[in-house]
């Protein structure tokens, strides 16, 4: 293996010293006149600076030249090529002792528009050159808007494509992480609706449109018009869009409107409003030509519009920090931007020639790890603001079940009072009245028979025998609001009596009751089970019409567990619910109140299955 890569690396330095080149010169034109005779060996070529200069705004052309020397005796095919595509004219020359070997044809993003077609997507010129042969390689290009940078580049052609296939392995990576972030902040925003991640989603898909189309694998399609769209409108396109949603994004994620004085929301807006306008002039084909090589002033528009809506957005940044409004996230913004920030300074002061200017490869190496950067960094946040919201959710929710919890507690606890003094005003206040005057009845009617007075007697003693109707439905009634032996003798007895009671009524039910419970449940959960357990032998009787109900209550290490289960009609919990089934209600209450769980399941061929677990 180690082998294999020394070879390798061997190959590769070998092949890239088989070519030798000189520093790139350049000239301009200020007649706008001169021919390639009249620059061959003219003397006034000044050197570049990092092989790319910056010559400001100008209509001239600007002639530059590199000396290149095959040091192999072997022949080999040479690509030059312009490695900045929004030029509107480039030519090709190669010259030897003067002497013109070959040339191009005139080649721009116009030649797009006017063909229909894009006859050299990438601006490139493939010439031969003999072995141990010396020749120059000139280029004439002019561009009639914008700074003129000109990284002339000369390799070999095997090792161009080699280059090329790792620029789109590399690309490749980087629209991949791109869209992986894309995906996620779409997933997020579904789950919390914010828009702060649908902002976020766009800003990056943006930020890699602008980026793939100026430097990326892609650029050759739109900066050279290969889908008949000129160069210079896709860059323009793409800046704009990427403002627009840059300023989206920090509107949703500084929170302006709530926060900050509302003219701060007012100016982003205007900002994004004119930038929807130029999107839609730029949107405009037949415009095209017009809009950028002869209407001056919307250059000048959109890069006054570019510096207003990077100054402010900053300037809203700077006032949340000063005025601690939303100030973590603000200072997270300035960290993430911050080396993009200073990579498009340094970018800007180079290319009027204040700062030295990188080549094209080296400018990307240096701007996409920023932009990578400011993604994963923004990116990380936003998850834990997720996360964050997620929290603050559920704790909202767990306040809401603990405020739920107690007035469920206050609820029953209130119930059971009430019921308690129900059945002791009925047991102690009505009842007794009741006795006495049956006692009353049955005085007056024994006086009667000692006076002899039957027929008076037998209605009297029709009256007392519905008096005792009375007091047996004033008891069992009381009984039932709270049984009497509960607290005294346990569920278990309890529920015995009341199935032996409902045994000696409805004979045409049969109920089985087992219980492996040996000693008392807690008085809170006996009174609440009782309950359940009457309410679903209730439901299984006279809705269900069954005819089998099995009980079974157990007692288990971690929890005690009420199973009631019956053969008579089925029926769908959440349906009943919803129709005002008041019994299931009362009983889901009970069981939430005790933290347990109540479920529902549909016996083969019929039948219903209850199962009611409450926890320790």
């Amino acid at each position: 293996m180690r082998k294999t890569l020394l070879l390798f690396l061997l190959i590769s330095i070998v092949s890239k010293a088989q070519l030798r080149k000189s520093e790139v010169y350049f000239y301009i034109d200020t007649t706008s006149s001169k021919e390639l005779k009249d620059i061959t060996g003219n003397q006034q070529f000044k050197k570049a600076r990092n092989n790319i200069p910056s010559v400001g705004i100008n209509c001239f052309p600007v002639w530059t030249k590199m000396s290149v020397k095959n040091t192999s005796k072997d022949p080999q095919n040479l690509y030059a090529q312009i490695l900045v595509p929004i030029m509107d004219s480039v030519q090709y020359f190669v010259v030897k002792n003067k002497t013109m070997l070959s040339k191009s044809e005139k080649m721009g993003w116009w030649a797009v528009l006017k063909n229909k077609k894009s006859p050299n997507p990438n601006n490139s010129f493939i010439f031969s050159i003999k072995g141990l042969e010396t020749i120059e390689i000139y280029a004439k290009i002019l561009k009639t808007h914008g700074t003129v940078r000109i990284p002339l580049q000369v390799e070999i052609e095997k090792d161009h494509y080699k280059e090329m296939t790792k620029k789109s392995e590399f690309w490749g990576w980087f629209l991949g992480m791109g869209f992986v972030v894309i995906f996620l902040n779409l997933f997020l925003y579904s789950l919390v609706k914010e828009k702060v991640y649908l902002f976020y989603s766009l800003y990056v898909f943006c930020q890699i449109f602008n980026l793939d189309s100026s430097e990326g694998v892609h650029s050759s399609l739109y900066m050279n018009g290969l889908l008949s769209i000129s160069g210079r409108s896709v860059y323009y396109f793409s800046m704009t869009l990427l403002i627009i949603s840059s300023i989206l994004f920090v509107k949703s994620y500084l929170k302006i409107k709530e926060l900050q004085p509302k003219i701060f929301s007012k100016v982003l807006s205007f900002l994004i409003s004119v930038g929807c306008i130029y999107v839609l002039l730029l949107a405009t084909p037949e415009s095209i030509m017009d809009l950028i090589t002869t209407k001056k002033v919307f250059i000048w528009v959109f890069f006054a519009w570019f510096f207003v809506s990077i100054t402010f957005g900053f300037f809203v940044i700077f006032y949340a920090i000063i005025k601690n409004l939303e100030r973590k996230t603000a200072y997270l913004y300035l960290i993430a931007g911050m080396p993009l920030f200073l990579v498009g300074i340094s970018q800007m002061l180079g290319n009027i020639t204040v700062l030295p200017v990188e080549s094209s490869a080296q400018r990307s190496y240096i701007l996409i790890p920023a932009i990578i950067f400011e993604i994963l960094v923004l990116c990380w946040w936003l998850a834990i603001r997720f996360k964050m919201y997620s929290d603050d959710r559920k704790n909202l929710l767990l306040e809401r079940n603990k405020h739920q919890q107690i007035v469920l507690e206050t609820g029953t606890k209130f119930q059971n009072q009430e019921r308690n003094r129900m059945a002791k005003e009925l047991h102690d206040g009505v009842g007794i009245d009741i006795s006495i005057i049956k006692m009353k009845l049955e005085a007056i009617n024994l006086d009667l028979l000692k006076k002899g007075q039957t027929t008076e007697t037998h209605e009297i003693e029709d009256t007392i025998k519905s008096i005792d109707n009375v007091v047996t439905e004033i008891r069992n009634f009381s009984h039932n609001l709270v049984p009497p032996d509960l607290e005294n003798n346990g569920l278990v007895h309890v529920l015995q009596n009341l199935i032996h009671n409902l045994q000696k009524v409805i004979r045409a039910v049969e109920i089985n009751f087992t219980t492996n419970i040996k000693t008392k449940i807690p008085i809170e959960i006996s009174h609440h089970l009782f309950f359940i357990a009457k309410e679903l032998m209730n439901n299984a009787i006279n809705h269900a019409s069954s005819s089998i109900i099995d009980i079974e209550l157990m007692d288990y290490p971690s929890r005690f567990e009420l199973c009631v289960s019956d053969n008579g009609k089925q029926y769908d919990f959440n349906s009943a619910i919803k129709k005002g089934g008041l019994g299931l209600r009362s009983i889901q209450s009970r069981v939430e109140l005790l933290n347990g769980t109540f479920e529902v399941i549909a016996k083969k061929p019929m039948g219903s299955f209850h199962q009611i677990i409450i926890p320790k």
